[in-house]
């Protein structure tokens, strides 16, 4: 004889948890009666759970007509499964560069400008053609500076359905693995957020099979430059190679007059993603 897992519950209390006038956490608690206590766990299904972020349900006693009071305990937090809640972290990172606070080119200066081969065929009086040195009257210099920088990670708990942990891993979250922003993303320029990976870990199974699993995505953000061929200010995880010269190892003064032939170059390392997809969440 088929048994009705869970009778009518009664209105029961609700709870609410604020901070700084938010609802932070809601909790639902309430009595239901069942016929046994096989039931437990069906009946707190039966009570349309899957809404809530936790359920928790106990026996209380038995009623006169042989069935068990239940009390359930249903919690919903802030972010809903499948919601990403997002942390911004303050870090620094250093590199070199070649410019001052207010983007001006550093620059030292040594007049004359000096031709060694030039000097020594005219001590020696003979006519020497083995190499040519030049020393620049004025040279670009590099200098080493913390650069701000924004470590993002994003966090969601999810539903994977049965046997697909591991299609999971493979065809959803493996494409994520360094790559960069294909367009703006949290404020931050087209190629200026790198996405490191992302952690997984399942946290239980459902009894249909599927998977409840953590996702964290780690992301890494770097300021663009304003000569970028992406735009203006993109293109912070790309790398600049500014011509040396091969026997002094100094870059020359008109480095950046030079960009068009080459002199210069913007090396793109990161294929791009859309990372806004991250927004939407079912």
């Amino acid at each position: 004889m088929p048994v009705t897992p869970g009778r009518e519950a009664n209105s029961g209390q609700t709870s609410r948890e604020t901070a700084f006038g938010s609802i932070v956490r809601e909790t639902r608690t309430f009595h239901k009666d069942i016929e046994s206590s096989l039931y437990l766990e069906d009946a707190l299904d039966d009570d349309l759970t899957l809404a809530a972020s936790s359920a928790t349900a106990q026996v209380m006693a038995p009623k006169d007509n042989g069935d068990l009071m239940m009390e359930v305990r249903l919690t919903n937090e802030a972010f809903a499964l499948g919601q990403i809640q997002w942390q911004f972290n303050v870090v620094s990172l250093q590199e070199r560069t070649t410019t001052d606070v207010a983007g001006a080119k550093i620059s030292v200066t040594y007049p004359p400008s000096l031709d060694w081969a030039s000097e020594i065929t005219s001590a020696q009086g003979d006519t020497i053609n083995s190499f040519q040195y030049t020393k620049y009257e004025s040279q670009t210099v590099e200098a080493e500076k913390y650069i701000p920088s924004c470590e993002i990670t994003g966090s969601r708990f999810l539903k994977v359905v049965a046997n697909g942990v591991v299609n999971h891993l493979t065809t959803v979250l493996r494409p994520w693995f360094y790559t960069i922003n294909s367009v703006s993303f949290m404020g931050f320029e087209p190629g200026c957020v790198l996405c490191m990976g992302v952690d997984f870990r399942p946290v239980a199974p459902r009894d249909n099979g599927d998977w409840i699993c953590e996702e964290r995505y780690k992301f890494m953000t770097r300021p663009g430059h304003p000569l970028s061929d992406v735009g203006v200010n993109c293109g912070g995880w790309n790398t600049w190679h500014l011509w040396k010269d091969p026997n002094s190892g100094v870059i020359p003064d008109d480095v950046w007059a030079k960009k068009a032939d080459g002199a210069v170059v913007e090396v793109r390392h990161y294929e791009y993603k859309d990372f806004t997809t991250l927004y939407q969440y079912s």
